[in-house]
């Protein structure tokens, strides 16, 4: 007998019971009805007909029960489910849980589709599902999962993700050996075959030989063979993999190459190969072949010979590239500050007063934009001013201001944070600042929010740098080294001790005194001689005065 579907599908939507109990019932009930050898297809084409459309809660239990029930029908509409939902905050359990459940149904027959879908999710910002992803790959001993999982391993930073690789490659390393099937499984082929299997596949197919590629001694050979003989498709496969090898010899092919091919994508892919491997160094063919694509009308040319024009310490290119700085359009103002810290300090010095008033309006914008391009461009000024900040004979001062100012609502802002740290180490001296040099409380201010920081290291950096220049007897300071005091691994010696007598005041003196207590000798010393200090230095006795007739 045929079911209703519309009772079906109400059972379906009451799966979201905020009553845990009574939300087993629904899924034990509707599992039971998938089980019915006369009801089941009807029933399943219904729950799978729903997955989309219900609230989140209900397709969470749903997606349990399909898990449960276990038939292949389920497979692609969970996988499309998984891979559509991306991005989505309110799905993660539910695109978690899916995962789970295509690892329980997924077969050996299902091996292809599910390699393709997993080169897919191994992307995914959830790192659940990056890491139920890793653990897939090693399900059907597929002979390209280790290379892939090994990638993940070295790359990922989050630790479930790791830990289910980890978990993956033991899983590989104690099966059976096997060859796999088809051509793919085969890895010692010879780099003829190699490049006519990247020129002859592609998606995760053309991604695995390349995989493979990146992994040989002959990898530079093989792509420069690609480029120069691989047709136009083959030539953009392999410029486009030639931007993230590490060999300076790629300066020279592309220039080479772009000086016979005026094809705009190779053209523009060309440049930026040059630009990554410049360092104020172009020679004269280089700095030709960036004149001549500084005139290009292709806007993806133009960017990028900016980006190559800033690198290659020509000074009348460097000129030109600093002006575009100014511009409207915010891709192009990305391309010269991605650019900068490669000019060199000798070349950057004398553009020091403009570049630092254009980064003071990178920092404004950044802080009025979730921009990641907006962001970089602040990262990257800040790195260029660092790479002469030591050798300024004047004007460090402003550049320890302009660091710390970088500094104010950076804490998320990784690129930002770090690169503002490294520009006020190298614009201030190592010895303490003298009382007359030390930063005001506006300016010292961001340093106190990094105390809080997740990373350890920016804490220590943090730590470092108000000891070396925040105002003397900044009673505030207290309140931020206080909670830090609880902290077993904090620097209490190197760093709390003398914050604590730096900063004064009669909070800072009990948290001494209580200190001078410790079971820990180092620390009672240090504490009983910061008390010391600061009593020495006290120049105002307190007294009280009578006159001569009262005392009389």
């Amino acid at each position: 007998m045929s079911p209703d579907r519309a009772a079906i599908a109400h059972l379906i939507t009451s799966l979201d019971h905020p009553d845990g109990i009574r939300q087993r019932e629904v899924m034990d009930q509707l599992l039971g009805l998938l089980q019915d050898p006369s009801l089941g297809d009807d029933v399943l084409d219904t729950a799978l007909a729903n997955l989309r459309v219900i609230e989140p809660p209900a397709r969470t239990a749903l997606i349990r029960v399909l898990s449960e029930y276990a038939h292949p029908k389920s497979l692609l509409p969970l996988m499309r489910y998984t891979f559509d939902s991306r991005g989505k905050i309110a799905d993660s359990d539910a695109r978690g849980l899916a995962m789970q459940a295509i690892m329980r149904i997924a077969t050996e027959e299902h091996a292809d589709k599910l390699f393709g879908f997993l080169m897919d999710m191994k992307s995914d910002d959830d790192p659940f599902v990056r890491g139920y992803a890793a653990e897939a790959f090693a399900q059907f001993n597929d002979p390209r999962a280790k290379h892939i999982l090994m990638g993940m391993l070295e790359s990922d930073p989050h630790e479930f993700v790791k830990e289910r690789v980890t978990r993956a490659l033991k899983k590989l390393e104690a099966a059976p050996s096997t060859q796999g099937s088809g051509a793919l499984a085969q890895h010692n082929i010879s780099g003829t075959e190699l490049l006519q299997n990247i020129r002859g596949t592609q998606g995760s197919d053309r991604n695995y030989w390349l995989s493979i590629l990146r992994e040989r001694p002959d990898s530079f050979e093989l792509l420069k063979e690609l480029i120069t003989q691989g047709g136009s498709k083959g030539t953009l496969i392999g410029l486009r993999e030639l931007l993230e090898h590490p060999d300076p010899a790629a300066r020279a092919l592309v220039v080479s190459h772009l000086s016979i091919q005026r094809d705009s994508a190779e053209h523009a892919i060309g440049l930026r190969i040059l630009a990554k491997h410049l360092q104020g160094d172009a020679n004269p063919q280089e700095l030709q072949l960036i004149q001549n694509s500084l005139r290009n009308t292709d806007h993806f040319v133009q960017r990028a010979a900016l980006k190559a024009a800033t690198a290659s310490g020509n000074p009348d290119m460097l000129e030109r590239a600093l002006a575009k700085l100014d511009s409207r359009d915010e891709m192009t103002r990305s391309e010269v500050a991605a650019a900068l810290p490669q000019a060199g300090g000798d070349a950057l010095r004398k553009h020091a007063p403009k570049l630092r008033s254009i980064l003071k309006k990178a920092h404004e914008a950044r802080l009025h934009s979730a921009s990641d391009d907006v962001e970089l461009i602040e990262a990257n000024l800040l790195q260029a001013l660092s790479t002469f900040a030591a050798d300024m004979p004047v004007g460090k001062r402003d550049m320890q201001r302009d660091a710390l100012r970088s500094l104010h609502k950076s804490s998320a802002r990784w690129p930002v944070l770090v690169s503002a740290l490294k520009l006020l180490r190298e614009a201030t001296s190592e010895e303490p600042l003298s009382e007359d040099l030390r930063w005001s409380e506006a300016e010292s201010a961001p340093l106190l929010d990094l105390l809080s920081h997740e990373n350890d290291k920016v804490k220590q950096r943090a730590l470092e740098f108000l000891r070396h220049g925040a105002p003397l007897k900044w009673q505030l300071l207290t309140n931020y080294v206080e909670p830090l005091l609880h902290d077993p691994e904090a620097p209490v010696i190197e760093h709390l001790i003398p914050l604590l007598e730096q900063a004064t005041g009669t909070r800072a003196e009990q948290l001494l005194e209580d200190l001078a207590l410790s079971s820990r000798e180092d620390v009672a010393d240090a504490a009983r001689n910061a008390l010391q200090r600061m009593r020495n230095t006290q120049r105002v006795v307190e007294a009280s005065f009578v006159t001569p007739d009262e005392f009389f």
